[in-house]
């Protein structure tokens, strides 16, 4: 348990710009080489819960052995994204004090390009 006065600090995801736009049908995003020298075309696909605020994202990982298609993987995930402003809310009705918002663990300042947050915070008496 935290004691009174002690300090918190964690990392969450930022709600990117470009995470927000992704398109909600299956496109092409880059293409890679696996630990088997096997090319992999990677591609992704979005939709978004307005309700929930609940992004599903579904990555598709196509290997190819001589231009021929051997392999396709998809995996997914489900991001839920917490915004400064409602991270700091949700922070002081949980008995914290909001410190600091960092871009990342260097200590750079939060930006609108940036994907992740670095919250420092103190618990109060």
């Amino acid at each position: 348990m935290l004691a009174d006065n002690g300090i918190f600090i964690f990392d969450t995801r930022f709600p990117s710009k470009e995470e927000l736009i992704q398109p909600s049908t299956e496109e092409y995003w880059t293409s890679v080489s696996d630990e088997k020298g096997r090319k992999c075309d990677l591609y992704t696909e979005m939709t978004y819960d307005s309700i929930q605020q609940i992004q599903h994202y579904i990555t598709t990982r196509r290997f190819y052995e001589d231009d021929m298609q051997v392999e396709e993987l998809k995996t997914t995930i489900d991001l839920r994204y917490t915004y400064p402003q409602e991270l700091e809310r949700l922070l002081v009705v949980n008995g914290f004090e909001l410190l600091h918002i960092y871009n990342d663990w260097e200590g750079n300042e939060l930006g609108e390009d940036c994907y992740s947050m670095v919250v420092v915070c103190r618990k109060k008496k």
